[in-house]
């Protein structure tokens, strides 16, 4: 085994073959130099057992190496170094459509019954508690919109309209759809996002700069998080170091903070008092805040004060695809709207533009029949009208609000 492993590098652990090298110079130089070392040979052999077992130690001591570096660590061992200064991988979360249900008089769902969407029998999702209609005389009835979960965690689409198969079947249960799209759930922590996630909680403690409110912000943001960008990107902070207002508005010596939690209502998922405890935490003393939202907050000695801020503009973007064959099942149409949902649900995120190229790419399904896509139109209004990629502001948020394929 070599002595010295090291380089600028980091640690670099052996191959067989370096280890069948050292050992061989080992065995001429101690035993003799016109010693026969070929593999069918006994101390050939005898080498390259040894090779074999020198090689994996070496892979376990990089691994021992490597564990308490943030930049090289891996899976578990990634998670235990996060730990250490307060980051915990995010877990898988699932998603939630809220569907209407026709029903019989005396009827009732149980909780756990199946749905699913069109054409897509995998992609099933639960009723999340029982439903009982008693009857008011009329042969059926609609329900408000009740919550299904996805059966499967992670970024899981259905687009508008799509839930309409009925998984379980009971008596008096005629229909179901869900109005608009589902809210997907998150995917678990993957290591580059986890390093992401840790870089960005560490920078909160440096305090009193625009990547500590960022920080802060993004922390206070998570727990309430859900719908199109991604977590770890859902705050946008600017400053006017100067003596005059800047170009934007931003009074002098300010901070505009713009948050985003995937809810275009303010305070419809986070709360407006978390967002501005977060930037009194975090932000310098005497620098004012501005925004058209805000929320009081008091400090250590009872005296309130008013933090100004505003959330995310979401941006509606309509897509319409045109594919070869232009005629389709609907299984196929259904295919190719929930591959597109979900690269946008991953994709999008707060002010990353919308990009045609990559977002047709999604739709090729393999397996789904359909060979190309020869045009296809976007725009923030329908119908949309340009192949052009969509520009999107630092503090906006592009938001799916309809693809249709061939105009339907």
């Amino acid at each position: 085994m070599p002595i010295n492993m090291t380089t600028a590098a980091g640690f670099v652990p052996s191959t067989e073959d370096d280890e069948v090298t050292y050992l061989g110079g080992q065995f001429s130089a101690n035993i003799d130099a016109g010693i026969d070392l070929d593999p069918d040979q006994a101390f050939g052999q005898i080498i390259g057992i040894f090779a074999k077992e020198y090689q994996q130690a070496t892979e376990l001591l990089a691994t021992c190496f490597n564990m308490v570096n943030p930049n090289a660590a891996e899976g578990v061992l990634l998670a235990n170094v996060s730990a250490l200064t307060g980051t915990i991988p995010q877990v898988a979360t699932y998603g939630v459509v809220y569907c209407t249900l026709v029903l019989a008089p005396g009827t009732t769902v149980s909780a756990g019954s199946l749905v699913s969407v069109a054409g897509q029998p995998t992609n099933t999702w639960s009723l999340e508690t029982t439903l009982t209609y008693a009857g008011d005389g009329t042969h059926n009835w609609t329900s408000p919109a009740v919550a299904f979960l996805s059966t499967q965690t992670g970024v899981v689409g259905a687009p508008a309209a799509t839930v309409t198969q009925i998984g379980s079947p009971v008596g008096g249960w005629l229909s179901v759809t869900n109005p608009n799209a589902a809210i997907p759930g998150q995917a678990a922590d993957t290591d580059t996002s986890l390093r992401l996630r840790r870089n960005v909680e560490l920078s909160a403690q440096g305090g009193s700069n625009i990547d500590a409110v960022q920080a802060a912000v993004v922390e206070a943001v998570s727990p309430y998080f859900s719908g199109y960008g991604a977590a770890t990107n859902s705050c946008w902070v600017t400053e006017n170091a100067t003596s005059e207002p800047d170009i934007n508005g931003v009074p002098p010596h300010a901070i505009h903070v713009v948050y985003w939690d995937g809810n275009p209502t303010p305070g419809g998922n986070t709360p407006l008092a978390a967002i501005a405890q977060a930037i009194w935490s975090e932000k310098g003393s005497g620098i004012a805040t501005f925004g058209a939202l805000s929320a009081v907050v008091t400090d250590s000695l009872g005296g309130t004060h008013t933090i100004y801020f505003d959330i995310g503009i979401s941006v509606p973007i309509y897509i319409n695809l045109v594919t070869t064959p232009t005629t389709l099942t609907s299984a196929q149409s259904a295919a190719i709207k929930s591959a597109v949902t979900a690269y946008t649900v991953s994709a999008w995120a707060f002010g990353v533009n919308v990009l045609a190229i990559p977002m047709v790419a999604s739709a090729l399904v393999p397996g789904n029949g359909v060979t190309d896509i020869p045009s296809w139109a976007l725009g923030t209004t329908n119908p949309p009208s340009s192949e052009a990629n969509i520009l999107i502001l630092p503090n906006q948020i592009p938001v799916l609000a309809l693809v249709t394929v061939n105009g339907s």
